[in-house]
Parts: structure tokens; sequence; C-alpha cells
């Protein structure tokens, strides 16, 4: 995993690799002109996923990890909270689902099992398949929510292994 700004991805020698190339291109090219939601198939067999939503509570949400793609993900708009962890002995509550290249774990409370990133705009995070991580999560403490966050754009950049 790392986690960066974006102005310093290129002092990481693997993203000259031409899929991570690809992607960081994209990702520069489209932060002041955003193309709609969805799905943007590039060089490489490297897809960006266009999304937006509103954050939601810590237990919201499992742990998830992948097994064939790196995750590449940049908030254009708003601050969420993204906690990663090595693999730990948590019941899955999803199985590995092949097409989607994705399988989840239980958690309901990640702050005493994982790192705690705060993705806002210039920050990136690159997780490698196994790197469990929890995204999509509202800035919140003791159950109350700290920031305000009416909605993210987020760009998710998949990268083949």
């Amino acid at each position: 995993m790392i986690a960066d700004s974006l102005s310093n991805m290129e002092t990481y020698p693997i993203f000259s690799a031409d899929k991570f190339k690809v992607a960081f291109d994209w990702i520069k090219q489209h932060t002041d002109d955003t193309p709609g939601t969805g799905v943007h198939n590039l060089d490489f067999d490297v897809r960006i996923i266009v999304e937006t939503y509103k954050p939601v509570p810590i237990g919201s949400k499992d742990f998830e990890t992948h097994r064939r793609y790196i995750d590449i993900q940049y908030l254009v708009e708003g601050i969420e909270w993204l906690f990663w962890t090595k693999p730990l002995n948590l019941a899955v509550t999803k199985p590995y689902n092949e097409k989607k290249d994705i399988e989840f774990f239980g958690c309901a409370d990640p702050f005493d099992k994982a790192s705690c990133i705060r993705l806002e705009n210039d920050v990136f995070v690159a997780l490698w398949p196994g790197d469990w991580h929890m995204p999509s999560i509202a800035p919140t403490l003791d159950g109350e929510q700290i920031e305000t966050v009416e909605a993210v754009l987020k760009f998710v950049a998949k990268i083949p292994v």
C-alpha cells in the first residue's frame, strides 16, 4: 500500500510502468474536467471507475480485498477515511467473487485493527492484491460525524497484475 500526494507519484519507480502511467495520466487529465460516472476503459486493460456517493458511518462496511487488480483510489471532491491492514483472522462475509475480483471480511470497528488514511483532493492510495481496505467511511469519532461530507467524487483505477 502506498498513500501520498498525486504530485509525488513520479517519485515511485513502479509507477513509471506503462499500466500505471496510463492510469495516473488519465487521473491528472480529468481532475478538472471530470467525465460522467461509470467505467472508462484504457490501454493495458486498465479501467477507471468514476463514482459519486456519500461516505457511510463506521460499522456500515466490511474490509475488502482483491486478487487480480491493484486499486488506485483518488478523491476529486470530498473527504473520506480509508482503513488499511494486512490480512487478519476475520470471518468472510462475502466469499471471493472471481468476476468482480473482490472478497469481504467482517469488522465492525476497524480502529483497533487497521491504519486510517484521510483521502481528500490530491491524495491517492495504491492498494495491491492482499491489501485489506475499507474505503468510503465518513470521518467519525465516538459515533459522531466530525466533518460534514455531503458526497465525494472518486476515481478508482483498476490495474491488472
